[in-house]
């Protein structure tokens, strides 16, 4: 079996592990104010690109697909050299001709840069990204910002952009029966990916089943405008919340009071209903009988968060319930 070792890559990318994005995609603390900061950007570590044919850029369309090759070309690359320290192997990894890959505690970030889907989005549309934190390779594939700048109680802060979630359910979601290069799609996430998916799922109806999500989030941003440290908050807060997940406040996992917080920002923002649909739409592929379940197990929270429709359209709760 592979072990993944600390690479001159792992190494500089630890540095790094608890920054936050500029982008709310994980970060979970707003900007005080649109200055520009004026500290020193983090060396960034060389991307990892595969050679790939170039392609146009995949044009959003009403319902899903099978992947492009380009897209396609995106995931052979995000498994060339991830963070090994996201990873943990044991027990039955997925199996692949350059490492194994077990369970991935890492989160958004760790998804798109640490794992570099933004670095080979890049080699996809020839724009290396141009800092850390710099989306904009992702932004050129798929046509429109990643983020929105917000207002809230005198403090700005940038939130995901709706319409970049529609393109990445249509352009970048799997079928279930998938492969590429021979690898099942369902393989790799039951042995990589479920842990990140059920979690953020699960939070989500947690919070509706036994909080009053509006006031948490009140609470919350509050708790940070006066403190500025909003991990410190959360942990102190919700670090007894789904345990059954694991993962230590280490700075490179994706704990379930992170994962509470990423939620908590969606419902002061607006952007929940279209963030629960597309990480709805990837639970309903790979893991059905889990949502059936949870439906099950969290019924006010489930009713909650399914009483607004799927903003494309194409995802009914009820019918995905009722559907053997």
């Amino acid at each position: 079996m592979v072990r993944h070792s600390l690479t001159p890559r792992a190494a500089a990318v630890l540095s790094l592990a608890t920054l936050c994005l500029e982008v709310t995609l994980g970060c979970d603390k707003p900007r005080a104010s649109a200055t520009p900061n004026t500290e020193a950007e983090p060396a960034r570590v060389a991307p990892v690109f595969i050679e790939a044919e170039a392609e146009p850029k995949p044009e959003p369309v009403a319902t899903a697909g099978p992947l492009s090759p380009a897209i396609a070309s995106i995931y052979r690359c995000w498994f060339r050299s991830p963070y090994g320290y996201m990873f943990e192997v044991r027990g039955d990894p997925l199996e692949l001709p350059h490492g194994d890959f077990g369970t991935l505690m890492g989160g958004i970030n760790g998804i798109l840069v640490y794992g570099a889907v933004n670095d080979c989005a890049g080699e996809v549309v020839d724009q290396r990204p141009r800092s850390f934190s710099d989306l904009g390779p992702l932004e050129a594939l798929a046509g429109v910002p990643t983020a929105l700048d917000y207002d809230t109680e005198g403090s700005r802060y940038s939130t995901l952009n709706p319409a970049f979630l529609a393109w990445a359910r249509v352009a970048m979601i799997p079928q279930a029966h998938e492969a590429i290069e021979g690898v099942p799609v369902a393989l790799a996430y039951q042995k990589v990916f479920s842990r990140f998916f059920r979690l953020m799922v699960e939070s989500a109806v947690y919070i509706h089943e036994n909080l009053d999500a509006r006031g948490e989030a009140t609470r919350y941003l509050q708790a940070v405008y006066a403190d500025g440290d909003a991990l410190e908050w959360l942990h102190l807060n919700y670090s007894g919340v789904l345990t059954e997940y694991g993962g230590s406040w280490d700075g490179t996992t994706w704990t379930p009071a992170m994962s509470v917080g990423f939620w908590l920002r969606r419902e002061d923002d607006g952007t929940r209903t279209a963030c629960w649909y597309a990480l709805l739409d990837v639970v309903r592929r790979f893991d059905r009988p889990w949502v059936v379940e949870l439906a099950e197990r969290y019924p006010k929270g489930w009713a909650a968060l399914t009483v607004e429709p799927d903003p494309l359209g194409t995802l009914d709760p009820a019918q995905l319930l009722a559907t053997p």
